[in-house]
């Protein structure tokens, strides 16, 4: 499984073939309501998203654009009828830089692409484009597009999904309930972090705020114990339980 794989599944990418997963279709198309559960893993946050977006535009797809840790960028489409995820090309990742750049939407609503006698023009070329930044602090998580014959008031709908995806980044960046919890070792490193995406009081235990007051800088889990005068077999644990509600994070 490659670092695409992990990084969007269930969703499949295979370079630049596109393949299309109808299973998860009509559960994509029930999370654009409202009342949909919240995601419980990254792949389903952004498919729930982007139903969200394309319901929210009056479109029949969105799409995100993010970029991936190893250089390359993906793309992840919603559609009523599946949901694609396949390696993006130059045109979709200098249009994704253009709108993370300036970190702000982009609406453009007339022809971008053209040659003088009118050929090689994209279809979404022509059609109303909305881009939209998938920010948290500095870091660009994505950009959502939906493009067509948008009957909404663009500029009125683009203020109101702003808040819904900046909560979205967030999730994507700092939530660690999407993704697989780490196997805690002894020698794994481990550092403090600052639980963003969980609101309201966490509460800790004796032992669990004697491991906490323990790490200073990154540490193994071993040292950590070891300070905190803590057994190695309750701080393997305690720090597992910490990093699942993401007040200690894996270090380097």
């Amino acid at each position: 499984m490659s670092a695409v794989d992990i990084l969007i599944e269930p969703f499949t990418v295979i370079d630049d073939y596109r393949v299309s997963d109808a299973r998860v279709a009509a559960r994509m198309v029930a999370d654009a309501l409202k009342s949909a559960p919240p995601a419980n893993t990254e792949a389903e946050l952004v498919a729930q998203t982007l139903a969200w977006c394309a319901t929210l535009f009056g479109v029949d797809s969105a799409r995100m654009v993010r970029p991936l840790p190893f250089g390359r960028w993906a793309v992840v489409t919603w559609r009523s009828d599946g949901v694609l995820a396949y390696a993006a090309d130059y045109a979709e990742v200098s249009m994704a830089w253009l709108v993370g750049l300036n970190r702000a939407p982009l609406v453009v609503s007339r022809p971008r692409v053209a040659q003088p006698d009118g050929s090689n023009v994209r279809p979404i070329s022509t059609k109303t484009y909305v881009g939209l930044p998938l920010l948290c602090q500095d870091q660009l998580v994505g950009i959502i597009e939906v493009a067509g014959d948008l009957k909404v008031d663009v500029d009125a709908t683009v203020p109101r999904a702003l808040p819904r995806l900046a909560l979205v980044a967030q999730r994507i960046v700092h939530d660690p309930l999407l993704r697989l919890a780490p196997l805690v070792m002894p020698e794994t490193v481990c550092q403090l972090d600052g639980g963003v995406a969980f609101g309201g009081e966490i509460v800790l235990s004796v032992n669990e705020r004697r491991f906490v007051a323990a790490v200073s800088g990154a540490l193994n889990v071993t040292s950590i114990s070891a300070a905190a005068g803590l057994e190695l077999r309750d701080a393997l644990p305690i720090a597992a339980g910490l990093l699942a509600r993401g007040l200690l994070s894996i270090g380097d």
